[in-house]
């Protein structure tokens, strides 16, 4: 399982839309986590916990544009001139 980070720049007049339509994200994945930057508006990040294979590939397909049907209106809000989509996967360490 993987600890998965989405990181993207929306445009700053989708705010309000992008934080309505991610207060909807939340209530269907109560476990995903959202950050702003305090250091640079509309830089934002999403964090998903307990991520697995077959998931990971297709947030990653969806999120990079390579599946149409998943884009979305999520896609519309963010400004890839400021900055790419990010997404990278973490494994989970136990340090003794």
């Amino acid at each position: 399982m993987y600890v998965v980070f989405v990181e993207y720049m929306i445009f700053y007049h989708s705010k309000l839309e992008y934080l309505e339509y991610m207060a909807i994200m939340q209530l269907k994945n109560p476990t995903m986590e959202l950050l702003e930057s305090a250091d640079q508006a509309g830089l934002f990040v999403e964090i998903w916990r307990e991520i697995d294979e077959e998931n990971f590939l297709n947030m990653q397909k969806g999120r990079l544009g390579q599946n149409q049907s998943s884009r979305g209106d999520l896609h519309k809000m963010i400004d890839i001139t400021k900055s790419p989509i990010r997404i990278w996967r973490f494994n989970q360490i136990q340090v003794s």
